[in-house]
């Protein structure tokens, strides 16, 4: 650290001079050569790094309530928020153990993108659980006559990745491409770290995704095909929604016969 200290004074002594001599060559000097800048940038990191943790928690924590209030006790999959942030975890392993392979040099800046990544991983699982709920109620039996449906996963999977897949490929497209010139012409050495490693974190994420998130998500229809609770896994019976349609409709006639009583009696 002590050593680091003189070669930042030094440094910034020589940029010092090269303002007073070359004042219109600073700009392109600076950026490209300061280990100031990086040492700023980094000690502004770790000092975000625990507020960043706390928010990235809380984030999860919404997305997984969210997530889990859709549906029933069969038809809930709150559980998938655990699964994605499993996914991210494999994806930031994968992400910094090819850096440190290939010795491309980690700054602490890097340790912010996993919030970015995050927001991007919880986008792509409210769509594919949005559209779950949309899918599976089709397969689901309203009456005695259709009890006996059986639920087909191999309909039901291609749908969902279907109707999914032109969000998925256009976003991390876009994002890639974006980052990817944005490394190339910035004349920073932090920023074009930055791009990179962003364009690598994403293009891995978006593999954990279509392999590791995609088996959770075949684990579950497996589950709601064979009538298991969300929670505690028991089976449950055939007429399970029929009971539960009966009772919302003796719900609601019980609502309009109360009605109409408080109307007469007024």
């Amino acid at each position: 650290d002590h050593m680091r200290h003189l070669s930042t004074q030094w440094e910034r002594e020589v940029l010092h001079y090269l303002n007073e001599k070359y004042q219109s060559n600073l700009i392109e000097i600076s950026p490209s050569t300061s280990t100031a800048i990086t040492d700023t940038v980094g000690k502004q990191a770790r000092d975000e790094g625990p507020f960043m943790a706390i928010m990235l928690l809380i984030f999860f924590i919404f997305v997984g309530f969210f997530i889990s209030i859709q549906g029933n006790f069969h038809t809930s999959v709150g559980y998938l928020s655990i699964c994605g942030v499993l996914n991210l975890a494999l994806a930031t392993g994968a992400t910094f153990g090819l850096l440190s392979v290939f010795k491309i040099q980690i700054i602490e800046p890097m340790a912010l993108i996993i919030f970015v990544v995050a927001i991007i991983e919880s986008m792509r699982i409210s769509i594919v659980c949005g559209e779950y709920h949309q899918i599976i109620k089709e397969y689901l039996p309203v009456s005695s006559i259709n009890a006996s449906t059986k639920i087909d996963i191999e309909k039901i999977l291609p749908s969902i990745i279907k109707s999914t897949r032109p969000y998925f490929l256009s976003s991390t497209l876009i994002i890639m491409i974006t980052y990817a010139i944005m490394s190339i012409i910035s004349p920073m050495s932090c920023t074009r770290y930055l791009g990179l490693t962003i364009v690598l974190y994403i293009f891995i994420e978006y593999i954990t995704h279509c392999t590791f998130f995609a088996s959770c998500l075949v684990i579950t229809l497996k589950r709601i095909k064979s009538r298991r609770h969300c929670l505690l896994c028991h089976q449950l019976p055939n007429d399970y929604y029929i009971k539960d349609r009966r009772k919302s409709l003796s719900k609601t006639l019980n609502k309009e016969v109360t009605t109409l009583a408080n109307v007469e009696s007024i």
